[in-house]
């Protein structure tokens, strides 16, 4: 009878046990699941009509949010190709000003401009170089005219990089941006409460700084591809020439004897110099020098 009285209130001990292991589970599983509520009895932002739309108990994470972050902005994406081209010569020329001046009547006439212009002598010699810019269209085109100016081509080298992918990549994430931001200025219509609107604008103004930073990606793409740069060295061909006007020997003559006048005014001034202040400086050592060989000789005759 014993055994059996034992037996029971084991089975039942375990019995409860599992009981209350089960009903911790539930409660568990249930308290884990967010609280949710419908926009039927939720008042504030989400109380217009926007049925699907969830929201969490605690602050402004919504459903609604994630879907306007996930949804595709459906302007066109640009699928031209996006090169940007670069060109580098090192010509010689007759006249460097000339050919600067030339290379701006080429920026012009391919509609564009001059970036640099920049021209140095030094010991005779002329050397410049421009920067210009030009229709991408037309960049072979000017760098054929440009080399038509050089009497002797020393080196060209044109670069050309591909930027088509990082282009289409910017325009769908600008795309998208600029979906996002209509979603949020729709949101923010129906925004009753002052949290819900500052957390709108919130929102607002991050999407919005990133629709900036993607334009100015863009803009400067643009800027590269739509226009070429050409960077152009020159220098002048050597030529040697004899003008009378500035060769004169008589004059020489006479600025060589001039320079020996006024090197031997120099000498004898240093010569004066040397007399008055050496002078200055011996003759009292002199007299010194003296005085000390009279009062030697005077102790020695006493002695």
């Amino acid at each position: 009878m014993k055994w059996n009285t034992n037996y029971r209130m084991a089975v039942a001990v375990a019995g409860i046990t599992v009981a209350i292991i089960i009903i911790i589970a539930f409660f568990t599983t249930w308290f884990q699941q967010p609280a949710t509520y419908t926009t039927g009895g939720m008042p504030g932002i989400f109380n217009s009509g926007m049925s699907d739309m969830m929201v969490y108990d605690m602050g402004f994470e919504t459903t609604a949010v994630d879907s306007i972050k996930r949804t595709s902005g459906t302007a066109e994406i640009s699928t031209d190709q996006k090169i940007i081209k670069t060109g580098y010569l090192t010509i010689v020329v007759l006249s460097v000003e000339e050919s600067a001046n030339a290379l701006e009547d080429v920026a012009a006439k391919y509609n564009g401009d001059v970036l640099t212009r920049s021209i140095n002598s030094y010991n005779d010699e002329i050397s410049g170089y421009v920067t210009l810019r030009v229709e991408e269209s037309q960049f072979e085109t000017a760098i054929l005219e440009i080399k038509a100016l050089a009497e002797v081509v020393e080196s060209e080298n044109v670069d050309a990089e591909d930027v088509t992918q990082e282009v289409i990549d910017i325009e769908a994430r600008l795309s998208n941006a600029r979906a996002e931001e209509e979603s949020y200025l729709a949101v923010l219509d129906s925004a009753t409460t002052v949290e819900d609107i500052l957390n709108v604008h919130n929102y607002l103004s991050n999407v919005r700084e990133e629709i900036e930073r993607l334009q100015a990606q863009l803009d400067y793409y643009a800027a590269k591809t739509n226009y070429s740069m050409i960077t152009v060295s020159m220098s002048e061909d050597v030529s040697v020439s004899f003008e009378a006007g500035d060769f004169r020997p008589w004059q020489e003559i006479k600025n060589a004897v001039q320079s020996v006048i006024r090197l031997s005014q120099s000498a004898l001034v240093a010569l004066i110099y040397i007399v008055i202040i050496g002078g200055a400086i011996i003759v009292p050592l002199g007299i010194l020098y003296f005085i000390v060989q009279a009062i030697i000789q005077k102790l020695n005759h006493k002695k």
